[in-house]
């Protein structure tokens, strides 16, 4: 009670319910049963699938991303660490699947909202350990994207224990965690996410806001950087 009076009084009442209401999308894991449309829900996902597999332009795209987290690291950092990271490339893309959950999700499950969506309809193959056509379709689009985050979250873990003094080889494992947080949350913040904690109030709405924000996660990702 004392915290949501002190943010009502430093913040108003609209920050106070705008929080509420992420909290109550959080414990609903982001399903809005009263607001959903399952028709336009449909739409939304058959257009998705449609429109954005097998686009060599797409995947391209995604690329270029990797250079938003320069906004919250130093350049030379950034490149420093890309470079760390392509000198034993296997061994540290293993190190970030076995040490980070959200890259390990990302990775998997699809990096945007509705291409997770998508994957998440079509891809129940995978839960016998096979890969379903839909996550084929999204290879290119998803491996850009992997090309990106892989060496950004890269340079901003390296970047991190820098500041901490140590290297992957020297940090104590609680050290090692606290800087791959660190790249997670900066991936958060500057690429395109699913996480309903990750997305607007307005992404995270009914069927009718999803359908209006398609496109918009990335647009939405530079606009608050």
């Amino acid at each position: 009670k004392d915290v949501r009076r002190a943010i009502e009084q430093y913040h108003g009442k609209g920050i106070a319910e705008k929080l509420n209401t992420f909290i109550n999308q959080m414990a609903r894991d982001g399903v809005e049963t009263a607001a959903t449309n399952r028709t336009i829900d449909s739409i939304r996902i058959n257009f998705t699938t449609s429109i954005l597999p097998l686009k060599p332009a797409v995947g391209l795209k995604q690329i270029p991303s990797m250079f938003a987290y320069i906004s919250e690291m130093n350049v030379g950092d950034f490149f420093t660490g890309v470079g760390n990271f392509w000198k034993n490339w296997k061994s540290n893309y293993d190190f970030l699947m076995a040490n980070s959950k959200g890259y390990k999700a990302r990775i998997s499950q699809g990096h945007e909202r509705d291409i997770r969506t998508a994957m998440d309809k079509y891809g129940s193959r995978r839960m016998v350990g096979k890969r379903g056509f839909v996550d084929w379709l999204f290879i290119n689009i998803r491996l850009g994207d992997a090309f990106a985050v892989t060496q950004g979250m890269w340079a901003k873990m390296t970047a991190e224990l820098k500041a901490m003094g140590v290297t992957k080889e020297t940090a104590t494992p609680e050290q090692i965690q606290t800087a791959i947080e660190a790249a997670e949350d900066t991936t958060i913040r500057t690429q395109p996410s699913f996480g309903i904690d990750s997305l607007s109030s307005f992404q995270n709405a009914g069927s009718w806001f999803k359908i209006m924000a398609m496109f918009q996660n990335q647009p939405n990702k530079y606009f608050r950087i």
